[in-house]
């Protein structure tokens, strides 16, 4: 909020006339407040992690934080989450259909949330994954891209043999999945579903709005998990 939106609402809401100095000074104690719990918030990730991976045996939890040099202080980099109930309700009940996006975070965290997102059978979003999370490795990333985009079985049979060189096991069980799911190559070409546009996405992004502009980092991830269990068992009823 600027400093003349301040001083109007002071005068408009509590009748105080107050000069621009004291309101810019009561704006920077408020945003050195902020700041504090900003900085204590991410101090306390590691225990929120612990306690997440506590009460849901079997998920996935992982931060990752930068070091200038081992005995630096560390800075956040990322934080990836995937419940196991979610993970077991996915691959049971979802579409083959993943809609990848992201967000900005507004207020002091001025970072950015990537997400996956699934429908199942009743054309109902869930939250699958951070992007980041599925890289095996750079090498078998980059092949495994070029494989989902040829068009042709002869460019296809060709280049396939690179991910056996990198990685057999992990091949071999990503060839025994259905290849029209994944593949360029296989994939007819008639549509495999209606959603034309990116409302899949938007749709979640317009849920965690409000969220978004929490300046503690537990208490966003924590309302936003509670409003995708509340919209699931909306839906499911």
């Amino acid at each position: 909020m600027k400093l003349r939106e301040i001083q109007r609402r002071l005068a408009s809401e509590m009748h105080m006339n107050v000069n621009m100095i004291r309101c810019r000074k009561a704006k920077k104690m408020v945003k050195d407040k902020l700041a504090g719990n900003f900085i204590d918030g991410f101090a306390m990730l590691w225990d929120y992690a612990d306690e997440l991976i506590l009460k849901n045996p079997g998920s996935t939890i992982k931060m990752t934080v930068n070091r200038i040099t081992p005995e630096s202080p560390s800075h956040f980099k990322r934080f990836y989450v995937c419940f196991k109930v979610l993970k077991r309700g996915w691959k049971k009940g979802c579409k083959p259909i993943l809609g990848l996006d992201g967000c900005f975070l507004k207020g002091p965290l001025m970072s950015e949330m990537l997400f996956a997102i699934r429908r199942d059978g009743n054309n109902q979003m869930h939250v699958l994954s951070n992007l980041s999370g599925w890289k095996k490795a750079n090498a078998y990333e980059f092949s495994f891209w070029k494989i989902v985009k040829f068009t042709t079985e002869r460019e296809w049979e060709r280049n396939k043999e690179e991910l056996y060189n990198i990685d057999e096991g992990v091949t071999n069980e990503l060839f025994f999945k259905n290849l029209k799911v994944w593949t360029n190559t296989f994939r007819g070409l008639h549509s495999m579903s209606d959603i034309v546009d990116n409302n899949l996405c938007k749709a979640f992004n317009s849920n965690i709005m409000e969220s978004r502009f929490k300046s503690i980092i537990i208490t966003m991830l924590e309302e936003i998990i509670v409003k995708m269990m509340t919209r699931i068992m909306d839906k499911g009823k």
